[in-house]
């Protein structure tokens, strides 16, 4: 069990130079001060998508407010989650 400090918790895990070249650069054109914030975000953001997942909805639109041009966001591993977890129907 790792010790509790001040509301917050210590995790250690070993990352994939992939995996961890990706978290640093995100780090690094975001300006967060530690990797730690980059995969807090992460989490949000998917837990935010799950969410909306067991609601029935199963695409991701991004639009750019500059054209008003739409695209809809495909990701193997988001869809196979789709999928896997909330199927359609």
């Amino acid at each position: 069990m790792v010790p509790e400090t001040n509301g917050k918790r210590k995790l250690l895990f070993t990352l994939d130079e992939e995996t961890y070249a990706a978290i640093t650069k995100v780090q690094k054109e975001c300006n967060y001060d530690m990797p730690a914030g980059v995969v807090r975000d992460a989490l949000t953001l998917y837990f935010g998508i799950r969410e909306q997942a067991k609601e029935g909805f199963h695409e991701i639109t991004l639009k750019n407010p500059k054209t008003g041009e739409e695209r809809v966001l495909v990701d193997s591993h988001l869809e196979i989650l789709l999928k896997t977890y909330f199927p359609k129907g």
